[in-house]
């Protein structure tokens, strides 16, 4: 029990310290700055998600980056960011209070355009029992038929009760 936490903050702990480096530079208003350190927290974390159980601080670096990219002049790259955050969570909705309200009109219409694209099916096979984990959360025991899963890139984690585990980062596509 004990062993994945630590490696999950092992693992997500250099993303996590960029990432507060990204978002101190972006509220410094050194946005320039701030875009390749958040670049890297993300990379960080999507390698992270090899052991990890959470996708919240992947998805507050897209973010993050999306704002960046839009003070940058970058709308379409922007865009493209939150396209990404809102495969891994399409509930997830930003607060008037965190963010300008233009910043929340491209991360909702990135929101929609995922949200229109026909869902993917997943199958994962594996030992029976095992704990299967999609984007950090727990879909519950494997053998798992048939999920749906909007298009796009995905992360899975399998974790035996052993406590021996198997990550796929997958891209999944309509259909």
């Amino acid at each position: 029990g004990r062993e994945s936490i630590v490696l999950e903050t092992f693992a997500l702990g250099p993303g996590r310290e960029r990432l507060k480096e990204a978002q101190l530079l972006y509220d410094r208003a050194q946005v320039e700055e701030a875009g390749p350190v958040a670049e890297e927290a993300v990379a960080l974390l999507q390698r992270g998600m090899a052991v990890s159980t959470t996708t919240r601080e992947l998805l507050d670096a897209q973010i993050l980056l999306g704002m960046i990219r839009i003070a940058l002049g970058d709308e379409k790259g922007a865009s493209s960011v939150f396209r990404k955050a809102a495969t891994l969570d399409l509930d997830r909705e930003l607060d008037a209070v965190n963010h300008p309200p233009h910043v929340i009109e491209l991360y909702n219409g990135a929101r929609a355009e995922v949200a229109k694209k026909a869902p993917a099916r997943v199958s994962v096979q594996t030992s029976v029992g095992a704990t299967v984990f999609v984007d950090g959360n727990e879909i519950g025991a494997a053998p798992i038929d048939s999920l749906r899963l909007v298009p796009g890139d995905h992360y899975v984690l399998v974790r035996a009760a052993g406590g021996a585990a198997r990550f796929e980062a997958v891209t999944v596509t309509p259909g």
